[in-house]
């Protein structure tokens, strides 16, 4: 198991390189998503932000209806832009963390740290 608790194969790359990796790839879309960004989000905004940069792209991000509706205030549509993307069931998470702020587990059940 790797530090995160996450099993790793031993015959791939280790843990220790596949988390390095993963920190890596998630720093660039932090900084992407702080440039794109022009309002004040919450973190829970951010966090969701990044969670769709990382699995939809930051390209496509940028010139998606969630950062147009964002930057333009329009809080409740860059919510709603966040369930017209593919993937319904994390669109529909990270929707949840960005509009009411809750961070949801794959089939709704609220995680509480």
């Amino acid at each position: 198991m790797c530090a995160t608790g996450a099993y790793c194969d031993t015959d791939s790359l280790s843990c220790k390189v596949g988390e390095q990796m993963l920190a890596n790839d998630a720093s660039v879309i932090v900084r992407e998503v702080r440039r794109m960004v022009t309002v004040p989000v919450t973190q829970t905004q951010f966090d969701a932000l990044v969670s769709l940069g990382f699995n939809y792209g930051s390209g496509r991000l940028e010139h998606s209806a969630v950062i147009s509706n964002l930057n333009a205030g329009r809080i409740q549509a860059a919510g709603e832009a966040f369930r017209r993307m593919s993937i319904p069931t994390r669109r529909a998470e990270e929707a949840e963390l960005f509009v009411n702020g809750r961070y949801t587990a794959q089939g709704g059940a609220e995680i509480r740290w």
